[in-house]
């Protein structure tokens, strides 16, 4: 059985941008406004704090988990015309470089 990966590999600050435009198009269920700051609360599984500027608070923070970061790499996947499965499996974690990675993994029945 082959097993096909695909790994975008991001940094701290891309990710924020990710964030930024996920929130910002609301596809997600917290506030709209612009990310101004993300944290990492929790490696595995990953979780992210973001504070959110909106017109009505300064900073409002909101907590995207695996899920939700997903879901953001797959608008920005589709916005920059990268190709992703439907069936495959989709990850975000952590590297050892302290990067965020962004896996999907598709198996075969060849």
């Amino acid at each position: 059985m082959a097993i096909e990966i695909r790994r975008l590999i991001v940094s701290k600050d891309e990710l924020k941008q990710i964030s930024n435009d996920f929130i910002a198009a609301g596809e997600s269920d917290g506030p709209t406004g612009i990310v101004t700051e993300l944290k990492v609360i929790k490696k595995d599984p990953i979780s992210i704090l973001v504070q959110i500027k909106t017109s009505e608070d300064p900073q409002t923070p909101f907590s995207l988990n695996e899920d939700q970061l997903i879901l953001a790499f797959i608008r920005y996947c589709a916005t920059k015309k990268i190709p992703v499965s439907r069936s495959a499996k989709k990850t975000v974690k952590i590297t050892d470089k302290d990067m965020i990675a962004f896996d999907m993994l598709l198996q075969s029945t060849i």
